[in-house]
This record gives structure tokens, sequence and C-alpha cells, in this order.
């Protein structure tokens, strides 16, 4: 939790994403365009607040979005994959877990990995639909209801 409250983690998963060992010249380059469109968001952004004096909360938010964020995805991330084996979770969760674990229905992660051309605001349709044929309760290792309750039972490597 200590690398993810120092930002460290944030580091690795800039230097994952945006800047690959692969040294394939047309990756670099897609690379490079996404890091400019983020570094140029973030100056408008900065921008905006410092245009309402504010620019203490552009900080905090800069602080969470490197910190709290991912941390929060990477516990959603062993809840939805609990284990070695090639298990992936759904959890109904409360509004309040959606809205800090899983935003624009990533709390539907089986569907998701089933059908991964699915549009996020459909995976609820997909979701009902599985239900329906009574998948799950005949697979309840794919149904969670809380991230809560689930993420001290997850497996931490």
């Amino acid at each position: 939790i200590f690398s993810y409250v120092i930002g460290a983690e944030a580091i690795k998963l800039i230097k994952k994403y945006y800047f690959p060992s692969n040294k394939n010249k047309t990756v670099l380059k897609i690379r490079l365009k996404s890091v400019f469109h983020v570094l140029f968001c973030q100056f408008l952004l900065l921008m905006l607040f410092y245009t309402y004096e504010i620019t203490f909360f552009y900080l905090i938010w800069v602080y969470l979005a490197v910190t709290l964020n991912p941390l929060l995805s990477r516990l959603r991330f062993l809840v939805e994959h609990p284990s070695d084996q090639n298990i992936t979770r759904t959890t109904t969760s409360t509004f309040i877990e959606k809205v800090f674990f899983a935003p624009h229905n990533f709390n539907y992660h089986f569907e998701h990995h089933w059908f991964p051309s699915v549009p996020p605001y459909n995976l609820k349709k997909i979701h009902n639909q599985i239900r329906n044929t009574k998948y799950f309760d005949k697979h309840p290792s794919t149904l969670n209801k809380y991230f809560i309750s689930e993420i001290p039972k997850a497996k931490y490597t």
C-alpha cells in the first residue's frame, strides 16, 4: 500500500503503458502521441483550475489519480481474478462500490471476458441474459456480491 501512497505504482504503470520495452517504431510513435495527448489534456485542466484560482484542487486531483486510482484498480483486479486458475468473476455490488471500484459497468467482468467486444453500457444486459440461463447458480465461483467482502479473500501476488 505504501508503494501506492507514494505514487511508485503509478510510475511503474506509466513506464509499462507509455514507454514499452518494445522498440518497434510504429508502437513508439503511437505511444508518444498518447503521452502528448495526456500531457496536453493535463495542461488544459491545470489552466482551467488556475483560471478559477483553485490550483490546489488540481494538485489533489493529480495525487489521487496517481495513488488512489491505481490502488482501487489493483484491488478490483484481485477480486475479479481471484486465483492462479483462469477464473474471472462478476461482482454485483452496491452503487458506492461501483463508483470507486468499477465505474462504467466494469463490475461485469466475467461478461467482459466472455464478450470483449460488447461495449460497457451493454454488459448489464449480457449479465441479465446469462443470469436468466441459471449459469451463475451452476457456477457460483463466477459471481461475487460485494467488492469489499471479497478483498480480504483475494490472493495477493
